[in-house]
Parts: C-alpha cells; sequence; structure tokens
C-alpha cells in the first residue's frame, strides 16, 4: 500500500503553535476504492502488548483492515497479515514482541507472502 491508497486529514494549520485554542475537526477514516477489496478471502492477526492507547490504535487497526475486506483470526498461523502492536517505551513489552515474532518467523518460511508489522509507539 501507499501512502496516496489513503485518504488522511490535513494537520497543516493544528502544527502552528499560537495561544489561541485550535479548532479540532475529526472525520471518518477513509479507503481509496482501488484497495477496497485487497483483503477479500485474506486473515488478519492483531496482537497489542502495552497500555489502552495500544489497545485503540489496535481497534482501529482491526477497522481499517476490515474496511479492506480481511477478516479478523485469533490463530496467527491463519493470518495473512501479522500486526504486533506495541509500547517501545516499556523494554518488557518490547522484548515480549521480538520473542514472539522470532517463535513464528516460520511463517514466513511457510508462506513467502505473509506480511509482519511491528508497530504501535
Amino acid at each position: 500500500m501507499k501512502r496516496e491508497d489513503f485518504i488522511l486529514p490535513i494537520h497543516a494549520e493544528e502544527r502552528k503553535r499560537t495561544k489561541k485554542n485550535t479548532e479540532s475537526t475529526f472525520s471518518n477514516f477513509q479507503i481509496n476504492d482501488d484497495i477496497v477489496n485487497l483483503g477479500y478471502g485474506k486473515k488478519y492477526f492483531i496482537h497489542t502488548y502495552g497500555c489502552q492507547a495500544n489497545v485503540r490504535d489496535g481497534e482501529a487497526l482491526a477497522g481499517m483492515m476490515e474496511m479492506m475486506g480481511y477478516t479478523s483470526t485469533n490463530v496467527p498461523d491463519d493470518a495473512d497479515v501479522l500486526f504486533f502492536n506495541t509500547c517501545a517505551i516499556r523494554k518488557a513489552a518490547e522484548d515480549r514482541v521480538l520473542s514472539d515474532v522470532n517463535k513464528l518467523r516460520y511463517l514466513k518460511v511457510q508462506r513467502p507472502t505473509t506480511v509482519f508489522c511491528i508497530c504501535g509507539c
């Protein structure tokens, strides 16, 4: 996927620091029509490590994946895309995710098209 596949908000005005309160706007996440069915027949797996912010990020990831036609699975071996949503601030979480990814590396050997994504704060 390329950046242009996503329709993202423009935050140029919010970046300017002033003493005035900046108005917040929210919009729904939108996906380019070209990738709406990208995940048809495919599954994704998300494992979240860390705080409530990571849990919320995992929920957002799940929503985006389902908008592209992917189906959730709780079994890493069944997934075409695996997300490891972690916290870089807590060393224990970082160590656990690296250990878990290492344990699942056989999936990449069995199915080279499997995508591993390590994300989070």
